[in-house]
């Protein structure tokens, strides 16, 4: 049994095959990386009081660049994720990561089959007023 792929689902699969390509790439450009800063302030003393909030409390304002637990402020005051230790952030950039994949990856197979679709409707519309009948 041999498949037979007219021109337009040969169009699809390129077209499809190049926004994966460029999917990747914004996956890699939306990859959460791991920031020495944060880790190293993790092991501060100083930053005690900032490891030890309590779920859900975050810094109210945005931290002053001349703190001395700036990177470990920001990340708290942008990411509303409490960290405690190099393992939770390490669990926090997975769950990051995995997201980004999954969203990355669904927005290119729902833009695909979206386009097939569209595709398949505007032929199958265009067929409907063509002269000739056919089988």
């Amino acid at each position: 049994m041999t498949i037979r792929l007219n021109g337009w689902q040969r169009l699809w699969i390129v077209v499809s095959a190049l926004m994966l390509v460029l999917a990747l790439l914004l996956a890699g450009v939306l990859w959460p990386e791991r920031q020495s800063s944060i880790v190293a302030e993790l092991n501060v003393p100083a930053c005690k009081p900032w490891r030890e909030l309590p779920e859900g409390f975050f810094p109210e304002k945005y931290p002053d660049s001349r703190d001395e637990c700036y990177s470990l402020k920001s990340f708290l005051y942008y990411r509303h994720v409490n960290i405690r230790s190099e393992r939770d952030y390490d669990a926090y950039l997975i769950r990051a990561r995995t997201k980004v994949v999954f969203i990355v990856l669904l927005s290119w197979a729902a833009a695909a089959v979206s386009i097939y679709i569209s595709g398949w409707s505007i032929g199958w519309i265009a067929k409907g007023f063509s002269k000739t009948p056919h089988a």
